[in-house]
C-alpha cells in the first residue's frame, strides 16, 4: 500500500504502477516481509521500505540522510551494500557524520562547516598524506649531502632522517639480501621494524619527506638522481583525522 500510495504521488497508473512496485519488492529484497505492517517492522527493514519509496521512480539521483542510523552491525552492512549497488547505477549523495561509512562507500567528499565547504575532493585525494615514509640510500654520499639534495628537489618541503635502531631483527644467514626498487611497479612492503633495521645493515637510511605534488612523480625522480630505493610508502590519513583538522582550525 504505501509503495502504490508513493507511484500514484509522482502520477504513476496502471501496470506502470505495479511494475514499479514488484521491481523496488524484488531489488530490496521485502518479499519476505509484504504483508507486515511498516510499524512492525524492524529499524533495517523500514529503511529499506524508505529506499523503495524514494527509488519507486526510478530517479538518476537520490539523497540519502543518515542512512544506517540507529542500525545494528548486520543491519548496517546490508544497507551500505545496497548504496553500493544503487551508486553502481545512479548518483547517491550520502549525508553522514560517520566518517568511516564514508571511507567504505564513497568515491568523493564533501566536508561542511560552518556553512561553507572546507573539502571537496575524490576519496582517495583527500586521504593522502604529503608525508612519505622512504627507505634509500646513495652510494659515496653522506647523510649531510643526501639532505642537501633531497631538500633541493622541486616540491619537497622538508626532509627527516629517521634514528638508526643500530640492530638487525632477522640474522642475515637466514634470507637473501632484499632486491632494491628500480621502477615503481616493484614497490615492497616490510614492517617499520624491519626497515629501520635493515636500513641500519645494508647502508639504507628512513627518512620521511614532506612532499607537495602527486608521491608519484617523486619516486622517479629520485631514481633519476641515482638513489637505490629500498621501500616507498605514500602516507594515507583517516578522514576523522582529516575532519577534525579541517575543522579544529577555523
Amino acid at each position: 500500500e504505501y509503495l502504490e500510495f508513493m507511484d500514484r504521488c509522482r502520477g504513476m497508473e496502471g501496470e506502470a504502477l505495479q511494475a514499479a512496485g514488484r521491481r523496488m519488492i524484488q531489488e530490496l529484497e521485502l518479499a519476505s516481509h509484504f504483508y507486515t505492517p511498516i510499524g512492525l517492522l524492524s529499524r533495517g527493514f523500514r529503511q529499506r521500505v524508505g529506499l523503495a519509496g524514494a527509488l519507486i521512480h526510478d530517479p538518476s539521483v537520490i539523497i540519502l540522510d543518515e542512512p544506517t542510523g540507529g542500525l545494528d552491525p548486520n543491519q548496517i552492512e546490508h544497507i551500505r551494500s545496497l548504496i553500493r549497488k544503487l551508486a553502481s547505477e545512479r548518483t547517491v549523495l550520502l549525508s553522514t557524520h560517520i566518517l568511516q561509512e564514508v571511507e567504505d562507500i564513497c568515491e568523493r567528499v564533501i566536508i561542511i562547516h560552518g556553512g561553507e565547504v572546507v573539502a571537496d575532493q575524490p576519496t582517495h585525494e583527500l586521504k593522502r598524506s604529503e608525508s612519505i615514509q622512504v627507505v634509500l640510500k646513495k652510494d659515496q654520499t653522506s647523510i649531510q649531502s643526501m639532505h642537501s639534495e633531497l631538500s633541493a628537489i622541486r616540491g619537497i618541503q622538508s626532509v627527516m632522517f629517521s634514528q638508526q635502531s643500530g640492530a638487525r631483527t632477522r640474522d642475515q644467514s637466514d634470507s637473501d639480501s632484499p632486491e632494491e626498487i628500480t621502477d615503481t611497479s616493484e614497490l615492497t612492503e616490510l614492517s617499520s621494524q624491519d626497515r629501520l633495521a635493515e636500513a641500519d645493515a645494508d647502508g639504507f637510511h628512513p627518512v620521511e619527506l614532506q612532499f607537495s605534488d602527486s608521491p608519484e612523480r617523486l619516486l622517479p625522480v629520485l631514481l633519476e638522481k641515482g638513489y637505490t630505493v629500498r621501500s616507498y610508502f605514500p602516507g594515507r590519513r583517516s578522514l576523522q583525522e582529516i575532519f577534525q583538522e579541517l575543522t579544529h582550525k577555523r
